[in-house]
């Protein structure tokens, strides 16, 4: 049977037009609101306006529980720090039920520029310095450095103590804050703007509390230099609280509270190095660092991190818009990649599905026991992720002829923009655990040198029943020196590198100093126990090899730094 011309290209065009409204219909038809479930919006109460999950007043409504003006630390710290960076001040104030602050409090010491200017004059007046003014500047705020991590009195840097007795009232604010029973501040985004993605959640107070941490740092440091050991433990637990408003919410709140927390450490090692340190004072940094809980990022991404990514699907599927769009972001008119998703017919709750189960995944990664589970878990779940998200010819063919194929490929590509985050929050946990962990140790090898008269030879039996694994499965390493020890994990690489870290430039516990008199000082103390032909031939091993070296270590006695040297452009190295 003869098919003529017409009956087929009328055939072929049925077909084609079938087709084509496949496609449009695969592409183009608006899929149906999304169903509120722990599946997809994971918290289905309260709901807002338009239906969905009120996500800002879940959130508030977790942190604000019990808080009143009395008890909240938040108040003392913003009237200590404000305006802390915010823009919403108002919004902020009522939230927390206090007045708003008609002068400005502390602002960081190195954007102080009364301070600065002070250090300059008296670089100048107590100095032979000669240079660029820029070069000068520079070196003044050397020494606001050198304030908030070693020791110094104020006859060192008369400039910096008139400034610390001048910002007495607000530090010990800071003190207050640190003190009280809880501490809420939330981020203004969540008062102002509650239906914005959580991707873009600003919390600049978080950014401040560095800024409070350094300057109690400085204080505590100035105690030390006093002999005023019993002070500078009280401005070191006011940085411990300080860094812990910052944990539990955010990523970038826990890595900001890690990186507080050790200036907490550093103060406390100085407070331990001290010759003046009492049996009780021991006891009591011994009892604070026992009673610390260790670290978990399984929280803040089964919490907050999780509803970012629910938050952000939600913009992108036009179910929720913020009131003030972000340039470039989901509900921007210039975000074309975003454009695009949203003009595609997508479903949207398959996409959160697959969302929320990768997050289950690595949520219990980081609850397994051992950090062996939880790089062997992380492996395959960056393995799968990879292959799925994965955009190969076939899997985009798929997409323009499949809604459902479509949805799992956004999900999955959605899924892998978090995993730089998850390695970086991992590693940060790990290594704020071990520092802890060994400044646990650290306190109980001071209470034994104080009732013994002596470090022990060992850790085990002498300090302690059994070893102790760090968070990489390995028993921390120890080793009694002329004067002191030597404590230090192997780090990530599981190797023992004789308390060494390539990317500290640290040399058996210590760091290499960068000036003449730093090394001149580091030389010195390690000569003790090595001649000085050794030293130099071990330092200069260090830094051409071995390339790798990760552990982390603490030593003591600690390296007495001496006070900034200037130094012209073109100086060297020692």
């Amino acid at each position: 049977m003869r098919i003529s011309f017409k009956r087929f290209v009328l055939v072929g065009g049925i077909a084609f037009a079938l087709f084509v409204a496949y496609m449009a219909y695969q592409l183009l038809t608006p899929t149906g609101p999304i169903a509120v479930s722990p599946r997809t919006t994971v918290i289905t109460e309260p709901l807002a306006d338009d239906g969905l999950p009120d996500f800002a007043a879940y959130l508030l409504g977790e942190m604000k529980g019990g808080v009143t003006p009395e008890n909240n630390g938040a108040i003392p710290f913003l009237q200590a720090m404000w305006p802390a960076g915010l823009t919403s001040r108002r919004a902020v104030c009522d939230e927390l039920g206090m007045e708003m602050p008609t002068s400005n409090g502390l602002v960081d010491p190195y954007e102080d520029q009364d301070l600065v200017e002070a250090l300059v004059l008296w670089v100048r007046d107590s100095q032979d310095v000669s240079g660029e003014e820029s070069q000068i500047e520079e070196y003044a705020t050397d020494f606001i450095f050198h304030a908030h991590e070693h020791p110094w009195h104020k006859n060192e840097i008369p400039a910096l103590d008139r400034w610390l007795n001048d910002h007495q009232q607000q530090i010990d604010l800071l003190q207050e804050a640190a003190r009280r029973e809880r501490y809420y501040l939330p981020s203004e985004t969540l008062l102002t703007d509650p239906k914005m993605s959580l991707v873009y959640t600003l919390a600049p107070h978080i950014q401040t509390q560095r800024s409070a941490v350094r300057i109690v740092a400085m204080r505590a440091n100035h105690h030390i230099g006093a002999g005023e050991l019993g002070a500078a433990w009280e401005d070191c637990r006011t940085i411990h609280a300080l860094a812990d408003t910052c944990a539990g919410q955010l990523v970038i709140g826990e890595f900001v509270s890690i990186a507080c927390e050790q200036y907490g450490h550093q103060v406390a090692t100085q407070i331990l190095n001290s010759d003046r340190l009492s049996g009780d004072l021991a006891r009591q940094i011994h009892h604070f660092y026992s009673q610390r809980p260790f670290r978990s990022m399984a929280t803040v991404f089964d919490n907050c991190e999780r509803l970012s990514f629910v938050t952000a699907v939600l913009e992108l599927a036009g179910s929720r818009r913020s009131n003030k769009p972000v340039a470039g972001g989901p509900g921007a008119t210039s975000g074309v990649l975003f454009d695009s998703l949203r003009s595609l017919a997508m479903d949207w709750e398959l996409v959160l599905i697959i969302g929320n189960a990768w997050y289950d995944e690595i949520v219990a990664a980081m609850e397994l026991p051992t950090h062996a589970e939880q790089q062997a878990a992380f492996v395959a779940i960056e393995t799968r992720m990879a292959q799925k998200s994965k955009l190969s010819p076939g899997k985009l063919l798929g997409s323009a002829l499949s809604r459902t194929s479509r949805s799992k490929n956004v999900a999955n590509v959605l899924s892998s923009l978090m995993l730089p985050s998850v390695r970086a929050a991992k590693d940060a946990v790990d290594r704020a655990n071990t520092l802890l962990q060994m400044q646990q140790v650290a306190a109980a090898l001071a209470v034994y040198r104080i009732e013994h008269g002596d470090y022990p030879d060992d850790l085990v039996p002498e300090l302690m029943e059994s070893a102790q694994l760090d968070p990489y499965d390995k028993p921390l390493a120890y080793q009694k020196t002329k004067r002191g020890y030597l404590l230090y994990s192997f780090g990530k690489n599981g190797k023992d590198d004789g308390g060494s870290n390539e990317s500290l430039t640290a040399y058996q516990g210590y760091e290499l100093g960068a000036t003449e008199a730093e090394g001149r000082a580091l030389r010195e103390l390690l000569a003790e126990s090595q001649t000085e032909d050794e030293v130099d031939k071990a330092i200069d091993k260090f830094l051409r090899a071995p390339k790798d070296a990760d552990d982390w270590s603490l030593r003591l006695p600690l390296l007495r730094r001496p006070l900034p040297e200037f130094q012209p452009a073109d100086a060297g190295d020692f």
